[in-house]
């Protein structure tokens, strides 16, 4: 009988061994695929070590527990005597080879592989079949004693109910199992005892020239354009002028986006301003690179020489440098910046917040939620814009409260 024969089938067929009341409890004789000899097992209930209590109401259950026993003996024992167990580390490693190749537009295998550090650590080298709903719970308030937030905490426990329902889908874990591992609800904003975080403001207009005084121009321009156009920090680092069109009065740039897959549109529109900014860059491939930021950085070094040494011995010298910029790039770009500016640090990402609360507050919702190429509604928009929401909510009560309060 193959492992991954569904539960409903085996039902049907007789249950090998030995099913009997002992103690008040269900018990089972059997010799299990790999074992040499019969033993007996006190049966369990899904998602708890309690025993199943010995009823006439409760024998169907007890079946079930065996069966799931039964698999993930046969799963153990798959390519004969002395096969190795197939641990969690053997199941997170197939995982993220697979996400790697399935995501392999976007930085998601990344994330899951550093978001999944904890999870291998607790139980990396368990047979997976062995995992448990009570594990997953140690994990989850693991998570929350390493001092990770709500939303991130969620995030990582997703990580691994995603792994368990791919594992099931390529027959690597029982549906059973992966009942147990999915089987957790995520935490709910301020009732658990994870640390929430902190709202992600827009970041102040002189924070972001006293940071670009000291980054290369070219960087510099980068961080002004994508203040002014609001794209995601990975669609202004791909930026290319064969993707960039001219419609109208203004240009319009069609990134690949993380949305893609689901047949979204998106659109990054470029005004005026931004596009004074641009035409000092066009005729280059990617309109901004790290190679130019890199050079820039070097004329500079050598511009400030105290003395007059030849190029090769100036401190900056030219090293190498992708074609474009990168989103970790950028952001230790930036926050190197943050610090010598003697600014509170901000990430690139928080520009398209900037960008999101000065749209709303001079042209509405509607226009914040276009410019950001949101398609699921102005909620998502609200997270991006939540200083704008509320200057429209004292705004909107004033008039009520000077005649009433």
């Amino acid at each position: 009988m193959s492992a991954d024969t569904s539960a409903d089938t085996r039902r049907s067929e007789s249950l090998p061994g030995t099913l009997w009341k002992s103690h008040g409890a269900w018990h089972w004789r059997v010799k299990l695929p790999g074992e040499e000899k019969r033993k007996d097992r006190a049966l369990t209930l899904p998602f708890s070590a309690a025993r199943i209590p010995a009823d006439d109401s409760t024998r169907s259950l007890a079946e079930s527990a065996a069966w799931r026993m039964w698999e993930s003996a046969e799963r153990q024992a798959e390519g004969g005597p002395g096969a190795p167990v197939f641990t969690v580390n053997d199941l997170c490693g197939r995982w993220i080879a697979h996400a790697a190749e399935y995501y392999a537009e976007s930085r998601e295998a990344v994330t899951m592989s550093c978001g999944m550090r904890l999870f291998r650590q607790m139980y990396g080298n368990r047979p997976a079949e062995s995992m448990t709903h009570p594990d997953m719970i140690r994990y989850r308030d693991a998570l929350v004693a390493e001092g990770y937030v709500r939303t991130t905490v969620n995030k990582y426990v997703g990580f691994v109910k995603r792994m368990a329902t791919w594992a099931t889908d390529e027959r690597l874990m029982s549906p059973q199992l992966k009942a147990e591992l999915t089987a957790m609800s995520p935490l709910k904003p301020h009732r658990s005892k994870a640390r929430e975080g902190e709202q992600i403001r827009a970041v102040p207009a002189a924070d972001i020239e006293a940071t670009c005084k000291w980054l290369a121009p070219s960087l510099a321009d980068m961080v002004r354009v994508h203040r002014l156009c609001g794209a995601r920090p990975d669609e202004i680092c791909q930026l290319n002028w064969q993707g960039v069109e001219q419609c109208g009065k203004v240009l319009v740039f069609r990134p690949r986006h993380k949305n893609e897959w689901r047949n979204k549109p998106r659109v990054v529109v470029f005004g005026p301003k931004a596009q004074a900014i641009l035409e000092k860059y066009r005729g280059e491939d990617y309109v901004f690179s790290p190679q130019m930021a890199v050079m820039e950085h070097y004329e500079k070094a050598i511009a400030d020489a105290k003395c007059h040494r030849p190029p090769e011995k100036v401190k900056g010298i030219p090293r190498k440098a992708g074609e474009r910029w990168t989103v970790d790039a950028y952001n230790r770009a930036v926050s190197r910046a943050c610090e010598r500016a003697g600014v509170d640090r901000w990430s690139p990402n928080q520009l398209r917040h900037t960008c999101a609360t000065e749209v709303r507050r001079r042209f509405g919702i509607e226009a914040a939620s276009a410019v950001l190429g949101h398609s699921l509604g102005l909620r998502i928009t609200d997270r991006y814009s939540f200083e704008a929401a509320e200057d429209e909510m004292v705004k909107a009560a004033t008039p009520a409260m000077l005649k009433m309060g």
